[in-house]
C-alpha cells in the first residue's frame, strides 16, 4: 500500500495524525541530519502499522514523502 507522509522533523513530542485514507502526518524528534528523520519515521509508521517491511519510494531528503508498506491484509 502506497501512502503520503509529511514528516515534521525536531517535534516535542512522536505523533502520528492521518489526514485521509492513504495521507499520514508524522512529528518526529530527531533531526534531518543523516537520515535521522527518516529512521524515526519509519519506527513510527511500524508500530502504527504493525509491519517491519516499510519502505521509502520518494521524497529521501524532503518533508514530503512516498512509502510502500507492506502489509498482511
Amino acid at each position: 500500500m502506497l501512502v503520503k507522509v509529511r514528516v515534521k522533523s525536531e517535534a516535542k513530542k512522536q505523533l502520528i495524525m492521518e489526514v485521509s485514507p492513504h495521507s499520514y502526518a508524522v512529528h518526529v524528534k530527531a533531526s534531518q541530519e543523516q537520515g535521522k528523520a527518516n529512521k524515526e519515521m519509519i519506527e513510527i509508521l511500524q508500530e502504527y502499522f504493525g509491519t517491519k517491511r516499510i519502505k521509502i519510494i520518494k521524497g529521501h531528503t524532503t518533508p514530503h514523502k512516498i512509502v510502500d508498506i507492506f502489509t498482511l491484509v
